[in-house]
Parts: structure tokens; C-alpha cells; sequence
């Protein structure tokens, strides 16, 4: 189903249902036994977060995303799925360590 963008002036609607239809879709699905358990319109933010940060986005573009107004927010939430990006930019440092180019001059 395409989304649907709806505007009117006290706001802006992106999805073509409700939060109250998108719960209503979900209890529906798991009382049917389709492999879907009933979880919270919420999760589904926590969901949206984590698999942006497993994609890689950055912890200051996913504030932007999820709408907080301080990066500090998602990161005092969404620390513990960062931390993969340590060992990423260990990596990153001893492959130019690796490549024996020559270091930058210091002004």
C-alpha cells in the first residue's frame, strides 16, 4: 500500500492509517497466530532505531530522525546497540597504520 501524505493545517499525516488502526492491525495478526506478537506502537520506534544504527547511521543523524531535541537523549537510549562501532574504528585506525603512507606533517 503506497503511503498516503495528508496535510492539513494543525498537522501532517506521512502514513495512510492511524495509531489507533496500526494496533488494531497488530492485535488482529497475533490473534490469528500470524507469527506476530502484540507489541507496543513504541516498539516499533525502538525497532526503526536500532535497525538504522545496525545500517550504520550515526548516532547525531538519528536524533535528527527520531526527532530529539539533544544527541545526548539517543545516546543515553540507544548506547548499548553502538558498541560495534568501537571495534569499527579500531579497524579503520590500523589499516592506515597498514598502508605505511607516510604521516602528515604537524603545522
Amino acid at each position: 500500500m503506497p503511503v498516503i501524505l495528508r496535510i492539513s493545517k494543525l498537522y501532517k499525516r506521512i502514513f495512510s492509517f492511524t495509531e489507533s488502526g496500526l494496533i488494531n492491525e497488530i492485535k488482529v495478526l497475533a490473534e490469528a497466530g500470524a507469527c506476530v506478537e502484540q507489541i507496543r506502537v513504541h516498539d516499533l520506534r525502538h525497532s526503526h532505531a536500532s535497525l538504522l544504527i545496525n545500517q550504520g547511521c550515526d548516532a547525531l543523524m538519528l536524533a535528527d530522525r527520531l526527532g530529539h531535541e539533544k544527541v545526548s537523549t539517543t545516546l543515553n537510549t540507544y548506547t548499548h546497540l553502538f558498541p560495534h562501532k568501537q571495534q569499527e574504528l579500531v579497524h579503520s585506525l590500523e589499516s592506515l597504520q597498514a598502508t605505511d603512507s607516510p604521516t602528515p606533517e604537524l603545522l
